[in-house]
């Protein structure tokens, strides 16, 4: 029996953190941007919003939801609220990055993620996370971040780590 990335990321400790979606998905939408830009939509349960809030290292996996498969494999060194704000707001890009990518030029990475995450049906980007490994050595401690990241990438084969920002698949 094959294993998917489900299987995978759940034997790893990653725990389901919620989706990708429109603003428009969040309880209490106060921003200034269209509806329709992306945003993690994160799950109310105490432990999600712990692991979203804290401020250590963690790694995190978009997977296609129903399909078993990952689409990308990402470290947040500062947190996942950091890193995950960090991509709201490539989504939406710069008034400059969208009159480009309007106009037909290569949308910057933030842009092009955003539009393959359109192609897909609606909340159908699940975000998984867990808090990143540590490590001491010569009496000295640090994250794993970086490693596990590298290693994950190459376990779990994603779609999107392929370091392009066009709109392939």
């Amino acid at each position: 029996m094959t294993e998917d990335a489900i299987d995978k990321v759940q034997r790893y400790h990653f725990r389901r953190m919620g989706y990708i979606g429109p603003i428009s998905d969040l309880p209490s939408n106060r921003s200034k941007r269209p509806d329709d830009c992306l945003t993690f939509i994160i799950d109310t349960e105490a432990e999600a919003e712990a692991l979203y809030t804290s401020p250590s290292p963690a790694l995190y996996v978009w997977l296609s939801k129903g399909q078993q498969f990952p689409w990308y494999v990402g470290k947040a060194g500062k947190g996942l609220k950091a890193r995950w704000g960090q991509w709201t707001n490539g989504f939406y890009g710069t008034a400059d990055q969208r009159e480009k990518f309007a106009s037909g030029a290569r949308p910057a990475t933030g842009l092009g993620m955003a539009e393959r995450i359109r192609r897909q049906p609606a909340g159908s980007v699940e975000v998984w996370a867990r808090s990143a490994g540590t490590i001491t050595l010569l009496g000295i401690s640090g994250t794993l971040v970086s490693a596990e990241e590298e290693m994950l990438i190459k376990l779990l084969e994603p779609r999107w780590n392929d370091g392009k920002s066009d709109l392939s698949l």
